[in-house]
């Protein structure tokens, strides 16, 4: 904005563009709110006084003064919040208002995946949900949307993005601390959950090396990526998205990125899977559907994923580390306090774990059909 009067406190934080007197305008993907910026005591304290569709700049520089003055005459944080939220500015805050920004709060806070947050986003863009009004729509209201917008079927991510939209406009004195998004409030609105957990269906370990020699004997880009996948008891996806970048040959060791659980994750390579890698920027360069097709063609009752449920067992009936097990699988095996103490990635022990498990997958294979291709 071009008569914005230039005046900051410090260095800025990105999309801050300074007005003067201590007053802000945010700017944060398609979101554009007004911000009241001052320090006391060391720290620095931001107030929220509307978005830019609703307040003007006149209006907004307005209500900056009103809070210079009441800092001058003594007023707390808490109190200058007060000034900040008239009710007929709160009735007005919808999801599209404040969803940028809090879920770039909530990835900070909670260290989200990018990922996660993308999810978030797409989901309270849809019309039924991004014009939802907090302060004045009813646990009904919601109910209503997010079953228009995505069904029962994915009724829970909907609520979860919402609930912290919720929780960052209360934290930022924008909404009414109002009940309206618990369970224990939009059941009665809900339809009944039918959906049960289903455990996927898996070939069991001890018929494994017999269906892996079948499966060696094709050369596809289908069969090395499914291959690859039981060897290194990955997800799928975690072995489509394998790029060339993302494998170190030498040191045996390579690293999925944007998995289920994390932005990050290094694993161990045994030689037969790495065997199975080209030099191509993307080595398996297909969707799954072509994986889960040539699978079902030597098993047809079988998912890619139970593969991993099979390494679980061998694991267990073979007496073998269970921590070191978890993760290999990525799971989550300590509570937050063993965390705290626990911070190895375990690498070696996991390269010998996933090492016996190759050695075991491929002991009914053709040496020739084990060493894959680089080509």
């Amino acid at each position: 904005m071009g008569n914005l009067r230039n005046n900051s406190l410090q260095k800025l934080p990105d999309g801050f563009h300074s007005d003067g007197d201590n007053l802000f305008l945010r700017v944060k993907g398609n979101s554009r709110s007004w911000v009241y910026r001052y320090r006391l005591k060391g720290k620095t304290f931001e107030l929220g006084l509307g978005p830019l569709r609703f307040i003007d700049l006149n209006t907004a520089r307005r209500k900056a003064t009103e809070l210079s003055l009441a800092r001058m005459n003594g007023a707390l944080p808490n109190e200058l919040r007060k000034i900040t939220n008239p009710t007929h500015t709160l009735d007005r805050v919808t999801v599209a208002d404040i969803m940028d920004d809090a879920l770039a709060w909530w990835a900070t806070l909670k260290g989200t995946k990018a990922s996660s947050i993308r999810v978030y986003r797409t989901r309270l863009s849809y019309p039924e949900l991004s014009s939802l009004e907090f302060n004045i729509c009813s646990a009904e209201d919601i109910a209503k949307a997010v079953l228009k917008a995505k069904g029962n079927s994915q009724a829970t991510i909907l609520i979860t993005a919402l609930r912290i939209c919720q929780k960052y406009g209360i934290h930022k004195g924008l909404l009414a601390n109002r009940d309206i998004l618990s369970q224990a409030v939009l059941e009665p609105y809900m339809p009944k959950d039918t959906h049960k957990a289903k455990h996927r269906a898996y070939v069991p370990w001890e018929e494994l090396p017999a269906l892996y020699a079948k499966l060696s004997k094709e050369t596809s880009l289908a069969s090395k990526a499914l291959r690859f996948t039981i060897l290194q008891v990955l997800r799928v996806k975690e072995t489509l998205n394998l790029r060339s970048e993302d494998v170190d040959r030498e040191k045996l060791i390579a690293v999925a990125k944007d998995t289920k659980v994390q932005d990050r994750f290094e694993f161990p390579l045994t030689p037969v899977s790495l065997g199975l890698i080209s030099t191509r920027d993307y080595p398996f360069s297909i969707t799954s559907k072509p994986v889960l097709a040539f699978l079902r063609r030597y098993a047809p009752d079988a998912t890619v994923h139970g593969f991993r449920s099979s390494f679980s067992m061998w694991c267990a009936d073979n007496r073998k580390d269970p921590e070191i097990r978890e993760m290999c699988l990525q799971h989550v095996v300590n509570n937050k306090v063993a965390s705290a103490y626990q911070r190895s990635d375990l690498m070696e022990h996991r390269r010998q774990l996933l090492q016996e498990w190759a050695d075991y997958v491929t002991s009914a294979s053709d040496p020739q059909d084990t060493r894959g291709s680089a080509s």
